[in-house]
């Protein structure tokens, strides 16, 4: 029954969607309100449902009935299909789409020669295609040279020209273990369509190859067709014995062979065989260092906990390290520890971190906190000169955000880190974009990297971290794919599962530490708080300004009544309201940062389906709960909502659900709906909107109860938006608990108390303050990552095993003079005034805008448009001439 009804549910919804005029908007509106969560599932039968659709102006029910056909009715009594039916239609086929779905099918799974077989195919396809230029040597085994599309050369030795066997000095040949790639296949076509290339009879092998031979697992071995003598054989024997490889755990005693073997110009040692033996060697001297030294940590200013010490020596005696550690359990205070003894003990002068813009300031309170050393930012260190600050005298710490990574790499070329710390590493690294080839290229000696989330949920992610850390671990992507991966029967690019985590795991250990919370909960304190910034959109610093500049009107003025604190107060909730969504303002966007965090907080750190955690999500408003309940329940997390309207009967009933369902490990509540509830069963609480008044706190920590009983450790998580009104209780402000109350607890004018003198002078400079810095936001995407393909489903390109690309240098354009000042000035101008023109008809239009939409003629006074053409910023002011736009919106 269920699959007729989806049937039909889907082609009612197509044709609604493709309808024109007043039908598509009714769509529009509907969509939205299902979007936002609006739309809750009240009862269900076999073919009767029941939903409540949460609009702006009222609640309103909507029954849908099947009898062969769709039959639905709603309280607001529209004539048509209203959105509200709408929202509830796409409610409905989300719900029973999600009981339809079965288990997806494994799907392939490669065996070694199956998954070779393919990726040696698409490498030929590639070489095909390819337009390569190449260069004969005199002899037929030389090295030969072949130059790309780019204009990169690579050499290229023929080693058995029957199997076509060779070397290739290109990335990919270094780590494929092949034998082969697509600039080998191509030089071997080359000389199967052209006979004369390769001489009748043959010469003999021009030099006796020392290389990693990818059929023995790149050991290092030799070669030569024919058998050496004299003091070159004696030296082969005396280092190979009597076969021609060694097995690793010997290759820390061969730089004796290759220091011996500079005196026979007969002898050719490939470059990657110094560096792996540089690597074991280093390996076997840091083991040797770890048995010998006795750790302490007199640098550090604070007790570290046990498992925090285990980590900082995981991460001290490791080149390539990851802690992935559950949230909470102090990453970043073992990534500092492990700079300072790094510095201890390897003398290493530079420490980079390289965190989302957001985390910077994070990253210096910490530092100074524990070492009482300052963090310095490279992208102020891009105008150091002027400061003078001289790049030999940095600081020990330093820091960079991804974003600002290929605008600032020269810089960091020049001033290279010993030490490089990726801090929540994988958010923003995929083996194929610009940020992983960035951090590739970046000079280093050590490198760690720090996530929050477990293996098996973002298992393409580890492999980049991996290949960053240790690259030589996992490679080449097509034997780790074959080994754990589970291929798409139709698209076999895609992955659609994983298997074989065990053995994974096991291959990790040498350079990956997790602990979950509840293996050290014992070592923890009983209350762990962290203060999470989040970056606000453009749009929601827009709106921010707005309420700034009408909140400083109303401070300005000699005597505040007490409608003004009202105002003032619907104001400032109208920037807490804007800072967790700008669809609690507009009713019609939703742009929030906020709710991507908590996403990542509970799927990524938290694990939140496969732990054990009972977590509570706090907002003071109900339509951003339902927001996040629309979110919980796209991502198929089981959960339940608490609100003030909720008689108590149920919300015991659902308290009951929270504490005893295995499955339910959310419970998501409005303040409201939180008052003379005990919550003592959750071990975290999530203040999606951090509470700013006593009442507000008193509330929600209120709720914990007697903690301590029934859960020994608390984890509380503030969401709080960067340069915001949310900012004011977490930073050095001069406002007292008391004048923040006396913003932020009035809910009318009855409440409203008197601001004093000192009071409202303390308000602007804070008011001041924001606006300064919402003035100075510049903001900044992230580098864009590769489209993601559907949920459950990754793609992967077997073709190449060489994920770097160029590094991106600072854009010039070598063919055109640069122009002189006063030609900049004179084409500034002329393109200025083209804007301006352009945008005082786009200010008309939208005055005619407002006209059509509302009636009203209205007239957009104090029209002023400004073009910055040096920064590229254009700001146009203007104001309403009959309705303030600070009216206190209500969500």
């Amino acid at each position: 029954m269920k699959e007729k009804i989806i049937t039909k549910v889907k082609a009612l919804l197509a044709e609604l969607s493709s309808r024109p005029n007043s039908g598509g908007l009714v769509y529009r509106q509907g969509n939205s309100l299902y979007l936002n969560g609006q739309c809750k599932k009240l009862s269900e039968s076999e073919t009767h449902f029941e939903f409540l659709v949460d609009d702006k102006h009222g609640d309103y029910f909507v029954t849908i009935d099947f009898d062969g056909q769709l039959r639905s009715g709603c309280t607001c009594k529209s004539q048509q299909l209203c959105r509200h039916q709408i929202a509830s239609y796409l409610q409905l086929n989300q719900r029973l789409s999600i009981n339809l779905s079965s288990i997806p099918e494994e799907g392939i799974k490669y065996s070694r020669e199956g998954m070779i077989k393919r990726v040696i195919e698409e490498r030929r396809t590639k070489a095909k295609k390819a337009k390569y230029a190449i260069e004969f040597a005199d002899n037929i085994y030389g090295e030969h040279l072949l130059t790309n599309e780019k204009g990169t050369q690579y050499n290229i030795t023929f080693r058995d020209l029957e199997r076509k066997h060779g070397y290739c000095s290109c990335p990919d040949y270094r780590t494929n273990k092949l034998g082969t790639c697509k600039h080998l296949i191509f030089a071997f076509e080359k000389i199967s369509a052209d006979k004369s290339i390769v001489p009748e009879n043959l010469p003999g092998y021009p030099f006796i190859e020392v290389f990693l031979n990818p059929f023995r697992e790149n050991k290092i071995s030799w070669f030569h067709p024919e058998k050496p003598s004299g003091e070159v054989a004696e030296l082969l024997y005396r280092y190979f014995g009597h076969k021609n490889f060694i097995e690793d755990d010997m290759a820390d005693s061969f730089t004796g062979f290759i220091n011996k073997a500079s005196k026979h110009k007969q002898i050719l040692i490939r470059p990657e065989v110094p560096e792996k033996v540089n690597q074991i060697s280093e390996a076997f001297s840091m083991a040797r260092l770890k048995q010998q030294t006795q750790l302490s940590f007199p640098e550090f200013k604070t007790n570290l906990l046990p498992f925090q010490k285990e980590g900082i020596k995981f991460a001290t005696f490791n080149t390539g390290a990851i802690i992935a550690d559950e949230m909470g359990l102090g990453k970043s205070i073992q990534a500092i520890g492990s700079a300072l003894l790094k510095r201890q003990l390897f003398g290493f002068q530079h420490t980079l971190i390289v965190c989302p813009a957001s985390l910077k300031s994070q990253w210096g309170n910490e530092i100074e906190q524990f070492t009482g050393e300052v963090l310095m930012d490279l992208e102020d260190a891009a105008i150091g000169a002027q400061e003078g600050i001289i790049p030999g005298k940095w600081p020990f710490f330093t820091v960079i955000s991804y974003e600002a990574l290929a605008e600032n790499f020269e810089l960091i070329n020049d001033n290279p880190p010993g030490f490089l710390i990726l801090d929540e590493a994988q958010r923003l690294i995929n083996y194929e974009n610009q940020i992983f080839t960035i951090l590739r290229a970046i000079p280093r000696k050590h490198i760690l990297a720090l996530t929050g989330v477990p293996i098996k949920s973002k298992l393409i992610e580890l492999y980049s971290l991996v290949l960053l850390v240790d690259p030589g671990l996992l490679t080449p992507l097509w034997e780790f794919s074959y080994q754990h991966c589970y291929f798409d029967k139709d698209k076999s690019n895609k992955i659609t599962g994983f298997y074989n985590l065990d053995k994974l795991n096991k291959k990790l250990e040498k350079v990956l530490i997790r602990r979950q919370k509840h293996e050290v909960i014992d070592e923890l304190p009983t209350v762990s708080k962290f203060d999470i910034p989040v970056k606000m959109h453009p749009a929601q610093i827009s709106l921010h300004k707005i309420f700034v500049a009408d909140a400083l009107d109303l401070v300005n003025k000699n005597h505040l009544s007490k409608y003004d604190v009202q105002q003032l107060a619907g104001l400032a909730r109208n920037m807490r309201m804007a800072c967790n969504s700008t669809y609690l303002i507009d009713n019609s966007t939703n742009v929030s940062p906020k709710l991507e965090e908590l996403d990542h907080i509970l799927n990524g750190k938290l694990d939140i389906r496969q732990s054990k955690r009972r977590v509570v999500i706090f907002t003071e408003w109900k339509r951003m709960m339902n927001i996040i309940a629309k979110m919980l329940e796209n991502n198929k997390v089981d959960f339940v909502e608490i609100t003030e309207d909720m008689p108590a009967k149920n919300k015991q009933l659902l308290l009951t659900k929270f504490k005893d369902d295995d499955e339910c490990k959310i419970l998501l509540a409005t303040d409201g709906g939180a008052e003379g509830l005990n919550f003592t069963m959750a071990d975290t609480i999530i203040n999606f909107d951090a509470p700013l008044s006593t009442s507000q706190k008193n509330l929600r920590f209120g709720s914990i109860g007697d903690f301590g009983k029934n859960m020994p450790n608390l984890t509380i998580i503030n969401l709080i938006s960067d340069d915001s009104i949310e900012t004011w209780p977490t930073q050095q402000s001069g406002l007292d608990q008391n004048l923040i109350d006396k913003i932020f607890a009035i809910q009318d004018a009855d409440q409203a108390g008197e601001i004093t003198q000192d009071g409202k002078k303390k308000l602007k400079d804070e008011l001041e303050k924001l606006r300064e810095k919402l003035n100075a936001i510049k903001y900044q995407e992230s580098t864009p990552a590769q489209a993601k393909p559907a949920t459950g489903q990754m793609v992967l390109d077997f073709s190449d095993d060489d994920p770097g690309g160029p590094i991106p240098k600072k854009q010039t354009n070598q063919l055109i003079p640069e122009a002189t000042q006063g030609q900049k000035q004179t084409q500034n101008k002329v393109r200025k005034k083209e804007l301006q023109m352009a945008l005082k008809s786009g200010v008309d239009f939208f005055s005619q805008l407002i006209n059509i939409s509302t009636g009203k003629s209205v007239d957009l006074k104090g029209k002023d448009i400004n073009v910055d053409m040096d920064s590229g910023e254009i700001v146009i002011k203007f104001k309403f001439s009959d309705t303030p736009i600070s009216n206190t919106v209500k969500p």
